[in-house]
């Protein structure tokens, strides 16, 4: 008893520190009992630990980055791809407009040069597609956890039964309780 009335004497018993400026000024003299020294080390190492933790799973992310980069860049490609298409349609209208098959034919051997490989078009349409397909399901799946995962309490009060083993309050015996049981105020 008495070791324990010592230890709590010292724990608070105040330590002073001082800050002397190099200036003129009044020196600040603060009086903090050894316990909140203590403490505040203590916070201190858990927070540079948590900042850590924190920079760590932040490295993770690049990763996303990437692939946010990769898929970007290909919906430009896409784009680029359908424009290119759309130029092309214009073209060909501009072409068959004509009413001779001799204009048609003219028109074709001056203007177009036909270098647009269609099928690796369409095969790259087919990809992209793909890909736009599985982003569309990540993001459907990443909102769906979203939305399931729950936000808090669903009323205030007090858990009057909490998940796991309990006596059930009908039967008297030892069974498991699947949920948490809240008792709210109307």
């Amino acid at each position: 008893m008495d070791r324990i009335r010592f230890l709590l004497k010292k724990a608070f018993t105040p330590i002073t520190i001082m800050v002397i400026p190099h200036e003129n000024l009044k020196s600040l003299n603060l009086k903090v009992p050894f316990i909140g020294i203590l403490l505040f080390l203590l916070v201190l190492i858990v927070g540079a630990f948590q900042t850590y933790t924190l920079i760590l799973n932040g490295l993770k992310y690049p990763f996303l980055i990437q692939k946010v980069n990769f898929y970007t860049q290909k919906f430009s490609e896409w784009n680029a791809t359908v424009t290119a298409l759309k130029e092309t349609e214009r073209d060909f209208r501009k072409i068959f407009s004509s009413k001779s098959k001799d204009k048609v034919l003219d028109t074709i051997e001056t203007s177009y040069s036909g270098d647009i490989d269609i099928e690796n078009l369409m095969g790259e349409i087919q990809k992209t597609a793909e890909r736009v397909d599985e982003i569309k399901d990540y993001l459907r799946i990443q909102k769906d956890l979203y939305m399931a995962t729950p936000k808090g309490y669903p009323v205030e009060g007090n858990i009057s039964s909490p998940y796991g083993n309990r006596d059930n309050p009908i039967s008297r015996e030892r069974t498991f309780h699947s949920g948490v049981d809240i008792s709210a105020t109307p």
